[in-house]
């Protein structure tokens, strides 16, 4: 059996949603958990530092233009954090991303 550390459910939920939506869907994350096996692959971790100062934050997230090209277009909208946060606290969080995919 595998023991692992998880983080609250709904808190990764959200920070998960940045790594899709910013990397335009390049990366995805898991469930947040360390698992010692010699036998998988090794673990990669992407640190992120992404968030509002404030709700009245009106600046405008989505996938890194570095991301976007013609070869590989937005797949996700722009949008502020008032309208991510208005998503987030009124729907299945499973289904927030999906909210602001093109």
């Amino acid at each position: 059996m595998e023991e692992y550390s998880n983080i609250d459910d709904r808190e990764e939920e959200e920070y998960c949603y940045y790594d899709g939506i910013m990397s335009n869907g390049l990366y995805k994350s898991t469930e947040h958990r360390v698992v010692a096996n010699s036998q998988k692959e090794p673990r990669i971790s992407i640190a992120n530092f992404v968030g509002p100062t404030e709700m009245g934050n009106y600046r405008s997230y989505g996938p890194l233009p570095e991301l976007v090209s013609d070869d590989k277009p937005a797949e996700y909208l722009n949008f502020t954090m008032e309208e991510f946060m208005r998503e987030f606290l009124s729907t299945e969080v499973s289904s927030v991303a999906n909210r602001f995919k093109i």
